[in-house]
């Protein structure tokens, strides 16, 4: 190889590594922005930000997120999140819920926090998290 081919080779890789770092970073930008975006995943990072800091008390828990899910569905109004330290209710009341994950690069594949928010008052009645 002449030296304008490991030229173009070394430029080539660049590229490539700042594509990289490019994708990985709008990707985090603009997870950022959903969040912001959607009131009822404020809703849940305002109520977990009173309990995360217990878990991680020295690391903003929310740099640490690399996803979030909003889905609806049928929730337990377990108060998971005030309660975490007690033994569960029996038979919780259900619910029609927001079900809000946010996915951390955590112990576990697929660590995860959940808040259930009650689709009628958008009060949290709940959550869970992986184990």
């Amino acid at each position: 190889m002449n030296k304008t081919q490991n030229k173009k080779i070394i430029i080539g890789i660049l590229l490539v590594c700042l594509t990289v770092i490019s994708g990985f970073v709008l990707c985090s930008y603009f997870q950022q922005k959903k969040m912001e975006a959607n009131p009822v995943i404020t809703i849940a990072k305002e109520h977990l930000q009173k309990y995360v800091h217990n878990a991680f008390p020295n690391v903003d828990f929310f740099s640490m997120v690399k996803k979030v899910e909003v889905v609806e569905g049928e929730c337990e109004a377990n108060h998971y999140w005030e309660r975490w330290d007690q033994p569960p209710i029996e038979s919780p009341s259900k619910h029609q819920c927001w079900i809000v994950k946010f996915y951390y690069y955590g112990p576990a594949e697929g660590s995860h926090l959940v808040v259930y928010i009650d689709k009628n008052t958008n009060e949290v009645i709940g959550g869970t998290q992986t184990r």
